[in-house]
Order: structure tokens, then sequence, then C-alpha cells
């Protein structure tokens, strides 16, 4: 059987506004309110149009509601701001973002000659800044965040709540820009903030202390295990903060809902995956994920999609630690999925194709020197054709195509033959997968980076 594999640019994914404003979007910094009487009713139907994802009618009423402030002198200027600014949100979501940063600027205009610190400000800096990070306009997208920021903490003080949004936007804009260390300093300060706002054994802290752990596991595994001293340091100390993250997540639950509680299953997943992704002592990786199965299995509030799913999660840090108890394991979800015909879909997501377990997030490797003999512009990639044994190791990986240079080419037939992936699983039996194609593309820089990150670690994009 083949299957065709595209592994997407890392440097993408780390641009993402997603990724970069955390759980928010854009619209969630609509103004649902306008004071203007004028406004009023077209702005409900325009929030109800966008909520329903009726695009094309939320663009013509935030059109139309522009040019009933543009052409009402009785309209105050708070509520043309605001006008504004949802049409910008439109704007962006529609991709039209040049046009998006234009109505913000607008808006911003209106609102400076009130106010230079009005509260409005907070929301429309907030859409400047969403388009700009989106047009990669990194370093503008700093400063209306910054701003954002200063103006809640004249409002609120330094520890503001509302700001949180603001830090983890700036957090991305940093590593978009590769200022890797600067993200980190910002990642910090979102825990102290949020460690104000919540308190320090809160339950609301956890998510924060989830997300946070996974970010400095994922941060310390970009760094290469082999860097020089000062940064196999600083690797560790990652560590030790993504580890200390999960453990305070996992003692907060413990300590109010006891050591069996359900909660625990996702802290303790991450605290196996950061514990791995050190690459010390594997064992210690793995008995987090046992707990949590047995947390699952012995909870009779556990339906079968979540033991088969606990079952999966355990089996595959077994394939990546290589421990043979992976096959089994797998067996017994598939077995147990069988049994039910309304879990026929998950089963067919966790078994009807292999799922590349190594590298986690995809890879973008980067070129200094151009190949010879290729134009530029022209796609530099290689193509490999590789299979997946039943253990999930992957064998046989031969270089099909490609217009890098031969040492380019080897090394990423190496990487590949690295790769670990969940088997298939047919009519309850591990199965080999023959013929995987991957069609790997290259980015070029014309300059080197000041440092960069290992191919090895399988989540590299230089800064």
């Amino acid at each position: 059987m083949r299957y065709q594999i595209r592994l997407a640019s890392l440097l993408l994914v780390l641009t993402t506004p997603t990724l970069l404003y955390g759980n928010d979007t854009i619209s969630d910094y609509l103004f649902r309110d306008i004071r203007a009487t004028q406004l009023q009713q077209k702005n409900v139907e325009l929030t109800h149009s966008i909520e329903a994802e009726r695009i094309d009618e939320s663009l013509a009423l935030g059109k139309l509601m522009v040019e009933i402030a543009e052409s009402d002198e009785t309209i105050d200027k708070i509520s043309f701001a605001r006008a504004l600014s949802n049409y910008a949100v439109i704007q962006a979501m529609m991709g039209d973002r040049g046009v998006a940063v234009m109505q913000s600027d607008r808006a911003i205009e209106l609102i400076e000659a009130f106010d230079p610190f009005h509260p409005d400000l907070f929301n429309i800096l907030m859409v400047r800044s969403y388009t700009e990070n989106a047009e990669d306009l990194f370093t503008e997208a700093e400063d209306s965040l910054r701003r954002a920021q200063h103006i809640v903490h004249r409002q609120d003080g330094v520890y503001s709540r509302r700001q949180l949004p603001v830090i983890k936007a700036i957090a991305g804009v940093k590593m978009a820009q590769g200022a890797h260390l600067d993200a980190d300093l910002e990642q910090r300060f979102n825990l102290k903030v949020s460690e104000k706002a919540y308190g320090q054994a809160s339950e609301e802290l956890m998510p924060t202390l989830n997300q946070l752990g996974n970010y400095f596991a994922n941060r310390g595994a970009s760094i290469a295990f082999n860097a020089e001293q000062e940064e196999r340091m600083y690797r560790d100390r990652l560590f030790r903060e993504a580890t200390r993250m999960f453990e305070r997540s996992i003692s907060i639950i413990e300590d109010k809902y006891g050591d069996t509680d359900l909660r625990l299953v996702e802290p303790l997943k991450g605290l196996a995956r950061a514990k791995f992704k050190r690459g010390t002592g594997l064992i210690n990786a793995e008995r987090p994920m046992e707990r949590a199965l047995s947390i699952v299995r012995g909870n009779p509030a556990t339906d079968k999609a979540d033991h088969a799913k606990a079952l999966v999660d355990l089996a595959d840090l077994y394939t990546l630690t290589s421990d043979s108890r992976a096959g089994d394991l797998y067996i017994e979800a598939w077995q147990l999925l069988s049994d039910d015909q309304a879990q026929e879909q998950l089963q067919y997501e966790l078994f009807a194709r292999p799922k590349r377990l190594h590298p986690e997030v995809p890879i973008q490797p980067v070129l200094f020197r151009h190949p010879v003999g290729v134009e530029k512009g022209e796609e530099l990639f290689v193509d490999i054709r590789f299979d997946i044994r039943e253990d999930g190791r992957v064998r046989n990986a031969v270089i099909q195509d490609g217009n890098v240079a031969n040492s380019d080419r080897k090394q990423m037939r190496n990487f590949v033959a690295g790769m670990r992936y969940r088997p298939r699983v047919v009519e309850g039996e591990l199965a080999e997968t023959e013929g995987m194609d991957l069609h790997q593309n290259y980015l070029f820089k014309e300059r080197i980076p000041e440092t960069k990150i290992s191919i090895s670690t399988g989540v590299g994009a230089p800064n």
C-alpha cells in the first residue's frame, strides 16, 4: 500500500496567527456595543453574521456602518472608530489585511485625538497587530502589542490578567523572528502574571502550567543534545522548567481531587513527553504515561474511546523508546474499539494509516549554499521512498529524486531512516506499510543565521 507524505514548513507553523494568539481569534476583539443609535442595530446584525460565519454578509454590513458614520456628522468619534475597527476585523478574516491595517489606523487616529490612552485602543491595537503579524510585519506587530500592553498597565497595573493574550502574542512574534530567548522571557512573565491573577495553587492556573510545560519542553528539544556547554546548560534549564510546570499542575489536582482523578491524565502525559524529549532516563518518561493509563483504566466514568486513546498514547511512547510492549497495547486498543460499532471512526483514525510520532512537528531544512545548476526561485527538494515495519521503524529508505546536493540528500535519507511511526493495524494484526513517499522541500537563506537548531532534533528551523 502506498501513501504520500509532504512535510510542511516549521517556519510557517511558527508564524501562524492562531499559534501566536493562543486560543484567541481576531473576532474576539470585535466591539459588540456601539453607542451611536444609528449604528447599534447594524452592529448587532454584524456580530450575529460573524458568529454564523456569513462573512460576505458581515463584510457588507461592516462597509455600510463605516459609510453611515462617514456621512453622519452627529455620530460620535468613538462609535465611528469602533465601526472602523469592526470593519478591519472582517477585512482581516477575508484576507484583505492591507485594508484591515488601514482601517485600524483610521480608528486609532480618531481615538488618539480624544484620548491617547483610551481603553478602546486595546482592541484596535490587537486587531492591527494580528494583521501585521499575518503579513510578516513582525516589528510593527510587536510595536502594536507593546502599546496595547502599556495601555493595560496604565489602566489596571503591571500584573493585569487582561494583558495575557498580549504576552502570548509577543512571545509568538519573538519566535517568528528567531528571538527565542526573548520569547522565553515573555513566557516566564506569562507565568508570573497568571500566578498573580489566579493564585499559585489555583485550579484556574492549570491551563497555563500545561501550556508552558509543553512550550518549555519543545524549546528544550529545539536545542541539540550535543550543543556547546552553555547551550546544553540552558537546555537543561528549559526541561527543568517544563517538568516543574507539569508537576505543579499534578500537585494542584492531587491536593484537591485525589491521586486517581481523571484530570491528572493530561499533565501526566505532558510530563511523560517532556521527559522523553529530554532524552535521558527513558524509563522515567514511561512511568507518568503508565500512571495515566492506570487512572483511566480504574475510573468507572471512562468510556471506550478514552480507554483506547490512553492505550495508544502509552503504546506510542513505547514505540519511541523501543519498548516491545507497544504492539500488545495497539492490538488491545484496536480490539476494544472493534467491539463497538460506534467507535468505528475512531478505530479508523487511529490505525488505518501510519502516524508519524518522531519528529512530532514538521521540519524545514535550510540550505545556505544554493545548489549548482538550479535556477534561483526553483523549488529545492528531495523525494524519498521508504517502508514502515510493524514496530514503527523505517526501513529501505531510498532517494528517488531531488535537486539539492548529494550530501543533503543523504542527510535527509538518514533523517527519514530515524523516523518513528505508529504502525497500521489490519484485522487485529500489526501491519507493515510499503511505499511511503516523502516530498521534502528546502528553504534557501542568503546569510547564515547566528544560531541554528540541528536537524537531528527533528524540530529545527534556523533563526
